[in-house]
């Protein structure tokens, strides 16, 4: 599961960072972060951090959701990668050249979309993108226009019915 934060959330407007991702995207969706179901965690990454798993609720009610169907072994695939992207720093070089084509990490850092789209491709999943071109809003874009996934609803509810 994936969760998208828009540019109507008051979280944008707190964080410049944010700003700048809509701009940069042309998009309205300026976070992104992968959700691991299991244990009612997210993984994510915030400018000037590293990359982080904590428990989270997405209490907010902007946030939206899309899920794709996967295998247990494609469940246990991206729960090692989220294992070694751990304290990962962000990739200020590659957030700030997303306008002219973004500049690999190489898995080293990431920022927020990049790191779920490498999250979503150690599952097998959306080999298509690449991440280190990959906006919040542009991977948002990509899980919409696919057969595999869905809009899904409140990731708390999810946690409890998820069935894979």
């Amino acid at each position: 599961h994936v969760a998208f934060l828009g540019m109507d959330s008051d979280l944008a407007l707190d964080v410049w960072a944010n700003r700048a991702a809509a701009c940069l995207s042309n998009s309205k969706i300026i976070h992104c972060e992968i959700i691991l179901p299991r244990r009612g965690e997210a993984m994510s990454i915030m400018a000037n951090g590293k990359v982080f798993i904590h428990n989270k609720k997405f209490s907010r009610t902007d946030w939206e959701f899309r899920s794709v169907r996967v295998t247990r072994a494609q469940e246990e695939a991206l729960y090692a990668f989220a294992a070694s992207a751990v304290d990962r720093p962000f990739n200020w070089w590659g957030y700030y050249m997303l306008p002219l084509g973004g500049v690999n990490g190489n898995k080293d850092s990431f920022f927020c979309s990049e790191l779920c789209a490498h999250a979503l491709q150690s599952m097998g999943v959306f080999p298509e993108l690449v991440p280190h071109r990959t906006t919040p809003g542009g991977l948002m874009a990509a899980m919409s226009q696919s057969d595999a996934c869905v809009k899904t609803g409140h990731p708390t509810r999810m946690y409890n019915d998820l069935s894979l």
